[in-house]
């Protein structure tokens, strides 16, 4: 009888083993497939029917979300990349408009004679009448607007401080007497010709391509009644020279040497 009673508590034994590796067997399957999707997790287990449960395929929700989840990353990475490169197109063109614009204000305007046009800074010209350049063959070699200075005041200041002049102006010093005249070039800014001219009207002696800012005496050869002061190299350029004659008009009053 002992026998028979260990050998049956041998075999329940066994049997219960058996369940308990089954049941492990049934449980890891399915619980690793709950845990596959999110969704699905507090789904409760089956506990009646077959296994076919521990063989069904993650649900295509699961794998639709994934598969969409990768599309939204791909999409949200080239718009990023696309982003950065417009960014950087825009970096260079307002780059490049800046070199340029940098270049054209670095640029020196000039006149079609190569001569500096005037600045909107200090002393500006105002015409005040015109004057010719008048040939011994009687032919005009050139016509330029002229700023009168027929005052003390106005002949000791002249075109000092002028930054500029161009070939089409000039300032005609009128004087009482004829005499001897020197001129000097203390703040004047630009080169200039000088004219010393005779009552008549003629051309007495010319100082060309005056230094700015010197100080040095410039004197007539002999007396002169006017003088012209026009940008530098004038005479050269129109060939003005000794006895060419000059007659003027004032846009007001219409006198003449």
């Amino acid at each position: 009888d002992a026998w028979q009673q260990r050998r049956g508590v041998r075999r329940a034994g066994g049997r219960a083993a058996r369940l308990a590796v089954g049941l492990s067997r049934l449980w890891i399957p399915v619980a690793v497939q709950s845990a596959g999707c999110a969704q699905h997790r507090d789904r409760p287990l089956r506990s009646h029917g077959r296994c076919e449960s521990i063989e069904q395929p993650i649900p295509e929700t699961c794998t639709a979300q994934s598969r969409n989840r990768g599309r939204k990353a791909g999409h949200q990475k080239e718009e990023t990349e696309q982003e950065m490169i417009t960014l950087r197109l825009r970096t260079l063109a307002a780059a490049c408009a800046a070199t340029m614009m940098l270049f054209s204000a670095c640029k020196n305007p000039t006149s079609d004679d190569g001569r500096t046009k005037p600045r909107p800074t200090g002393p500006q010209f105002e015409k005040e009448g015109v004057l010719h350049f008048i040939n011994e063959q009687g032919d005009t070699l050139r016509t330029i607007d002229i700023e009168i200075a027929d005052t003390e005041s106005e002949r000791t200041i002249g075109l000092m401080h002028r930054r500029s002049m161009t070939d089409t102006q000039g300032m005609l010093f009128i004087f009482e007497e004829e005499e001897r005249r020197s001129f000097w070039m203390r703040n004047t800014l630009i080169g200039l010709d000088i004219m010393f001219i005779r009552a008549n009207g003629e051309v007495e002696s010319i100082a060309k391509y005056t230094v700015p800012l010197d100080e040095r005496s410039i004197p007539s050869k002999g007396p002169s009644t006017y003088v012209l002061e026009v940008i530098e190299g004038f005479c050269d350029r129109y060939g003005i020279k000794e006895g060419t004659k000059v007659s003027y008009q004032r846009t007001e009053e219409g006198n003449a040497p």
